[in-house]
């Protein structure tokens, strides 16, 4: 698959909203963040921009989703971000690909 039909995809993908859980919203306030920064960076490459980058944030956002308890009321959301995550990841595979390709 290429970068721009997994980025068209990715960008398709419904917010859906906060869930219950205080620690729960602080960490979809850092997905929106790190999720529109990679993006960007996405949008660049391939507008043809020779971007660097690096890996950080997310993994930083993975570590904080694996560390989150989800209370019964949040397993809808639990299950939607996880899908979230793995098509940010996708999407960083094929950047890292293309990254390294240079």
């Amino acid at each position: 698959m290429e970068l721009k039909e997994i980025f068209d995809n990715h960008k398709e993908l419904d917010f859906p909203g906060f869930p219950q859980t205080t620690d729960f919203s602080a960490w979809v306030e850092d997905f929106l963040l790190t999720d529109a920064h990679y993006v960007g960076i996405a949008s660049r490459l391939i507008g043809g921009e020779d971007v660097s980058f690096d890996l950080t944030l997310f993994d930083d956002l993975k570590t904080g989703f694996d560390r989150l308890s989800i209370v019964d009321a949040d397993e809808d959301y639990y299950r939607i971000y996880r899908e979230q995550l793995k098509s940010l990841s996708l999407m960083l595979d094929v950047m890292i690909s293309l990254r390294d390709a240079r």
